[in-house]
């Protein structure tokens, strides 16, 4: 009995003291990635599960297919989503320039299809309280002139 007991003692002491498993650096995520930075991309928005990007005070621009999303946070000017933190509806950011609101309305384009095609995978949602134009929250640049836009132009958004 004791022939057992004793390695097997040795192992769990063994494995008790080896050192937790290194995190990983967020820019190993996305294969050929670079590290973003505050400010890098201040159109960039995170929302749950998905990404968006600000095109108003009010609206933000994302795939149809993250909803539903009315009552979700919409976060804006991070770089690291351990830069805030939401419990019970109150927000704390960790780094100055991260604004949260929440999403009181969402438009999804009436021909949206889903799966399996996701054909006109897009909607606005329209927030409840205007953010604030800093160095790290900007709307994204949107073409005016339509010239170059071509019939039945795919893209992704």
């Amino acid at each position: 009995m004791q022939k057992v007991i004793l390695p097997f003692l040795a192992l769990v002491g063994l494995s008790l003291a080896a050192p937790a498993p290194p995190k990983h650096d967020s820019s190993e995520l996305i294969f050929g990635g670079h590290q973003a930075y505050q400010g890098t991309f201040p159109f960039y928005s995170k929302i749950p599960s998905c990404g968006a990007s600000l095109i108003t005070e009010k609206h933000i621009l994302t795939a149809a297919h993250c909803g539903p999303l009315v009552g979700a946070y919409v976060v804006m000017g991070l770089a690291d989503y351990n830069d805030y933190e939401i419990r019970d509806g109150v927000t704390s950011a960790a780094k100055p320039g991260v604004q949260v609101r929440k999403a009181v309305s969402v438009e999804v384009h009436t021909e949206y299809e889903g799966y399996p095609t996701f054909l006109n995978d897009i909607a606005i949602l329209e927030v409840d309280e205007a953010f604030n134009f800093t160095a790290y929250v900007q709307p994204i640049a949107i073409k005016t002139n339509d010239s170059e836009l071509q019939e039945q132009y795919w893209t992704t958004i």
